[in-house]
């Protein structure tokens, strides 16, 4: 693994692949609870986003394919931003946006005109669907993942173990991707003693006290531990998982007329586990977490970054 230091001599360096890695990143959403564009908000000691640290790491592991679902938010100076990166890395990039009306029927119109914000995370996969014709990773815009994550996901994709019915999760043991500053929701994966996974539960209210983490569901409280493995949607698919998501994504209109209701990315792999249909392998990483919540959250995350670019791990300015 190339170093901060000499990472931009790797990249001039490299040759494209006739494979394609392709990194899908999940960068549609509003952040309310952030009150603030999340995804675009500086962090790094030169200004630089938290996607940016994950198509710098994606790409020097070998990624050469990015392919961000945006919103409305995204002006053209971001776009032309993030295509002067990837001109500089080598990587093709492809832009899609995600709104209220794709996928969505003239049945339910009226849930349209009442949606104030995206439809979520699995609606935002779909909207990749012409762009991705082979497996590839997804991430969300607003994480740190490491460097390692991006290794695991890349050795898997080169070694084409990603088949149609067998996909793999990198996940975060809980303590490390909690808030000091408020309640956060999680996905907390239940996984078998071979390890693939049996469910996600969605935990929407984990907080830590003094000495423990809880979670209040239905007002009732439970203790989890800190090493309970965690979803950060961090996801490797085979590309016929698109179909699956338009599929359940009509489903969900069907049966929840609530317009305020999201469409999470976890309930099309829990109902395709039950069905039977799937097998998800649960790979663990303690390597580090960072991700935006709160407001507060972001000072803790520039602190962090700096001290990766002040011992070397990456360059500062970043894309220098």
């Amino acid at each position: 693994m190339e170093n901060g230091k000499h990472a931009n001599q790797f990249f001039n360096s490299m040759k494209h692949s006739n494979k394609k890695y392709t990194l899908l990143i999940l960068a549609g959403g509003i952040g309310s609870r952030y009150q603030g564009r999340k995804q675009l908000d500086s962090v790094g000691p030169s200004d630089e986003c938290l996607m940016e640290y994950s198509i710098y790491d994606s790409a020097l592991c070998g990624f050469n394919k990015v392919v961000l679902v945006i919103n409305k938010y995204f002006s053209k100076e971001n776009i032309n931003y993030f295509k002067q990166i990837a001109k500089k890395v080598k990587l093709k990039i492809y832009f899609v946006y995600q709104n209220n009306t794709k996928l969505v029927s003239k049945k339910y119109k009226n849930l349209i005109s009442q949606r104030t914000k995206p439809w979520g995370t699995g609606h935002a996969i779909a909207m990749a669907e012409n762009i991705i014709q082979e497996p590839f990773l997804v991430i969300n815009a607003d994480d740190y993942y490491n460097k390692k994550s991006f290794s695991i996901a890349i050795d898997l994709l080169k070694k084409t173990t990603t088949k149609k019915n067998l996909f793999t999760l990198i996940t975060f043991p809980l303590r490390e991707t909690l808030s000091n500053d408020g309640a956060v929701s999680r996905g907390i994966c239940l996984t078998d003693k071979n390890g693939f996974l049996k469910k996600i539960e969605e935990h929407t209210e984990i907080f830590k006290t003094k000495n423990t983490i809880q979670s209040n569901t239905k007002n009732k409280l439970k203790k989890l531990s800190g090493e309970t493995p965690t979803s950060m949607n961090f996801w490797i698919f085979h590309h016929e998982i698109f179909y699956e998501y338009k599929k359940q994504f009509i489903n969900f209109l069907k049966m929840n007329p609530n317009p305020k209701k999201e469409f999470f990315l976890p309930e099309v792999i829990n109902t395709l586990i039950k069905n039977k249909k799937i097998k998800v392998r649960a790979i663990s990483t303690t390597d580090k977490w960072l991700g935006i919540t709160f407001p507060a959250d972001k000072e803790i995350v520039k602190k962090e970054l700096l001290k990766m670019s002040d011992k070397g791990e990456y360059p500062n300015p970043l894309w220098s």
